[in-house]
């Protein structure tokens, strides 16, 4: 699966996505939410979004 991965903390944002390569996943991460959209414009089938700020 192709995960979307939006998360602006460095530490929690590696982490995160460290698991979910680890788990066999493909993971791209951004850090802002203008630069999730130009990520979506590719076939994603999850996208996560972390933190409060996100809402």
């Amino acid at each position: 699966m192709r995960i979307l991965l939006i998360e602006d903390d460095t530490v929690l944002g590696a982490a995160v996505r460290d698991q979910i390569a680890a788990d066999g996943h493909s993971v791209d991460w951004v850090q802002r939410l203008d630069a999730a959209g130009d990520a979506m414009a590719g076939a994603f089938r999850f996208c996560a979004v972390c933190g409060p700020r996100a809402m």
